[in-house]
């Protein structure tokens, strides 16, 4: 569509009258649907002003483009422009964006400056008359090696069980070996298991669990763990702890686990930290 400049005595025809005029004119409409009714075959470069929002736009060739101002985008997204230099809505959401608050220096730089053997809190959650906790998604190949911290209470005397989890499902398989001792040196052997024994509590008395995971989410290697248990299981052996060790005679790759009381619930805390290669 181009620009012409009438001289006097030169024919006017209806073909020119619309390129020349109408189309290259900023046609003036209440709202997007009466412009509609009225341009059926908008032209690339058209503009027209909507009087109800305010708004100048132009077609594209594929649409109706607000120009100039701030266009309305997508709520809760950060700003950025795209190849034309126009402002547009990213993917990077508030919330992601909220995460920066504080920075202030690389965040990069700061991870790399993390120690090897440093613990990195991965997942953090409490539990309330539970009769089973399913972690999931917290083994991945960020890290090799995690540590898990627990405590609870229980509803009554009981052993505390571990699991190992896949893609949100326990592997019940007889395929769990550990061993270790209570603190009133009697001896804990289990082969062949469909569970790891990894703690006891005494009903109501404050029990606490460290285990620490080595290579869960490597596959093709045994997932093996230590862990250290306080607490009292009175009509047991009026023990203190449990020291064990193990691992599961398979080479699974998993990302979770389930940790479960022998009877009754248990109401308490799990933390997961990675270890930093």
């Amino acid at each position: 569509m181009a620009y012409k400049t009438f001289v006097n005595g030169y024919p006017l025809n209806a073909s020119e009258l619309n390129e020349y005029l109408m189309n290259q004119s900023i046609a003036v409409f209440v709202d997007a649907t009466a412009r509609s009714a009225a341009i059926t075959s908008p032209v690339e470069g058209q503009f027209t002003y909507l009087t109800g929002s305010d708004v100048l736009q132009k077609w594209t060739g594929s649409a109706w483009e607000t120009v100039g101002g701030v266009p309305t985008l997508t709520a809760n997204r950060a700003v950025a422009t795209n190849g034309s230099g126009a402002l547009t809505a990213s993917t990077v959401t508030a919330t992601e964006l909220g995460y920066l608050s504080g920075v202030t220096s690389s965040i990069q730089t700061q991870i790399n400056a993390i120690p090897a053997g440093a613990l990195v809190k991965i997942s953090a959650q409490s539990f309330s008359a539970s009769t089973g906790v399913n972690v999931n998604s917290v083994f991945s190949s960020t890290y090799s090696n995690y540590h898990i911290i627990a405590t609870w209470t229980g509803s009554t005397n009981q052993d505390i069980y571990l699991r190992w989890r896949a893609s949100g499902t326990d592997n019940t398989s007889a395929q769990y070996n550990s061993g270790g001792y209570w603190s009133n040196n009697v001896n804990l052997n289990q082969g062949a298991a469909t569970f790891h024994t990894v703690g006891a509590t005494g009903g109501t008395t404050a029990s606490s669990l460290a285990l620490t995971v080595y290579r869960p989410f490597v596959s093709g290697v045994t997932t093996g763990f230590t862990s250290l248990h306080t607490g009292e299981k009175s009509t047991y052996y009026n023990i203190g702890g449990l020291s064990t060790q193990g691992g599961v005679a398979n080479t699974t790759a998993y990302d979770g686990f389930t940790l479960y009381p022998s009877t009754g619930n248990f109401t308490g805390t799990l933390t997961v930290y990675g270890v930093v290669n």
